[in-house]
């Protein structure tokens, strides 16, 4: 009756006991700390999609939610605008002052003839006056388009820092995750 009971004690012991673990769980004591990340979008948006999963495993860099991208698109495509606009603004000027440039060194040629003419007695100080003020409207024309330059090349410095913070911008439609780790809880 012994051996039976025994018999009985070990079938009943063997069918009750549990599988053996997978080869990935690892029993043992201690103690194990992890960093909960909450991520939000850095940019205002409306949520397009939202890749997550509560209990679903992430990498590094995963695209984990997408903003609407259409507002920072516009943005970025109206900063491109500008940038363009200015930049050619740029050389516009630049071939203005080239030929305000030609029109001053002329002037002052003809204002050197002209005073030789003078000295000679071919010229009225009316004729030399006139082309004095010829040369100092020329001499002026290229100043001022220099400082109109100054000012075009300072507007085309913020558009093309207004292009880089819309194409930032537009970049943080995309939310990754910073760090590889599991979802605990999607919002």
């Amino acid at each position: 009756m012994l051996v039976g009971l025994t018999a009985v004690s070990a079938l009943v012991y063997f069918r009750l006991q549990p599988e053996p673990p997978p080869e990935q769980l690892v029993y043992g004591s201690g103690r194990i700390e992890a960093d909960e990340i909450r991520l939000s979008p850095e940019v205002p948006g409306r949520l397009v999609e939202n890749r997550l999963r509560e209990g679903e495993g992430v990498r590094a860099g995963d695209l984990v939610a997408q903003l609407d991208p259409v507002d920072f698109e516009l943005q970025a495509d109206q900063a491109s605008a500008q940038h363009e606009a200015v930049r050619r603004s740029v050389s516009q000027i630049d071939a203005q002052i080239h030929l305000a440039r030609h029109h001053a060194e002329t002037a002052q040629r003809d204002l050197q003839r002209y005073e030789r003419l003078r000295r000679d007695g071919w010229v009225t100080v009316q004729q030399i006056e006139a082309r004095r003020n010829a040369y100092m409207a020329a001499a002026d024309q290229v100043s001022v388009l220099g400082q109109q330059r100054a000012q075009a090349r300072a507007q085309s410095e913020v558009a093309s820092r207004s292009l880089s913070l819309a194409r930032e911008r537009l970049g943080r439609t995309r939310i990754r995750s910073p760090l590889a780790g599991s979802v605990l809880e999607r919002l």
